[in-house]
């Protein structure tokens, strides 16, 4: 069967697998990379001192971290805001480099006098994500999270564990992605309710499934076996919570095109001749008319004054020649 290829750690610390990334992306590009793999950028999960000590002892380990600052999960809503880390818990205390002024978000830096240095978030940069060390499942597990990683690679006889995904935020959607599945055919099961306890899919054997949607703001994972598991090693798949299905659902501005990202969130792009970020899901203004006419600077959009007059129009602008010229 063909499978994924699993991504291994860089780095294993306090019970969190770290990867690194030299591809230079922006931050929301890392965050959605991250958030597919079924991690997140690289936090500080606690505030305890083993948790910052292995953070931050990172940026030491050059063979690990190359030489460029690399985006973390570390960001701000506004200017002045409060700093905190992607998994939601505020940052008690920061290790600038330097004064992050205005800035939202944030990199990390290797070989440095504190570790951490504010970034513009369209940047683009290499990153670190991390999610958790995949452990035995036991029972019934409960994540509140909007997205994150389920399963268990340590399949034993007779076993069931459940996972209830149960999100804190707007949720109408909880999309499955698998990123590993091994279980024994008819004997094994991977099984998906809703929130009304409906089954939605039943899934057995070593090939990995199709992503798995489930309508509402609650959805259960169970995985069982029987008395032998026989060359299986079980599953896992990362879980995304959206208010939104696919882009046909996503409230993008008529001015704009959407697109679908590995982490299951959508974003949208202002055609040619329109400018902002055509995102209607929060009420912003969408897309609004780019006047080309406007532009005092080289190259004009007709040609210098006063041989053209440029006339603005929705999405577009003419020119005319005045009077004694011709084009």
């Amino acid at each position: 069967a063909c499978r994924k290829p699993a991504v291994p750690c860089d780095v294993v610390a306090s019970g969190y697998c770290y990867i690194v990334r030299r591809s230079a992306v922006s931050r929301a590009e890392a965050s959605s990379i991250c958030g597919a793999w079924g991690g997140m950028l690289a936090t500080v999960p606690d505030d305890t001192a083993d948790s910052k000590l292995s953070f931050f002892m990172l940026a030491q380990d050059a063979a690990f971290w190359g030489s460029a600052p690399a985006w973390v999960g570390l960001r701000r809503e506004q200017e002045g805001g409060v700093w905190g880390w992607d998994d939601e818990h505020v940052v008690s205390e920061v290790q600038w480099h330097a004064s992050p002024a205005d800035l939202t978000c944030a990199q990390m830096l290797p070989w440095a006098e504190g570790n951490l240095r504010g970034a513009r978030c369209g940047e683009q940069a290499p990153y670190v994500c991390s999610r958790k060390v995949m452990v035995p499942c036991a029972g019934t597990e409960v994540r509140t999270g909007s997205s994150g990683l389920i399963g268990d690679r340590h399949a034993e006889p007779n076993q069931r564990c459940e996972w209830l995904l149960k999100p804190s935020g707007r949720t109408r959607f909880i999309r499955l992605s698998f990123l590993r599945f091994d279980v024994e055919r008819n004997f094994d099961f991977v099984r998906v309710f809703d929130e009304a306890g409906a089954e939605v899919a039943v899934l057995t054997g070593p090939d990995d499934p199709a992503d798995v949607v489930v309508e509402g703001s609650e959805a259960r994972v169970v995985f069982s076996t029987d008395w032998g598991v026989q060359n299986a090693d079980g599953f896992e798949a990362t879980f995304v919570a959206t208010y939104w299905k696919n882009c046909s659902d996503f409230p993008c501005d008529n001015r704009s095109t959407c697109a679908a990202h590995p982490d299951g969130t959508f974003s949208c792009e202002c055609i040619p001749g329109f400018q902002g970020d055509g995102d209607l899901s929060a009420g912003g203004p969408g897309c609004g008319d780019v006047n080309e006419c406007a532009s005092s600077s080289e190259p004009y959009p007709c040609g210098p004054a006063p041989a053209a007059t440029c006339t603005n129009l929705v999405g577009a602008y003419t020119c005319a020649c005045e009077a004694g010229y011709a084009g």
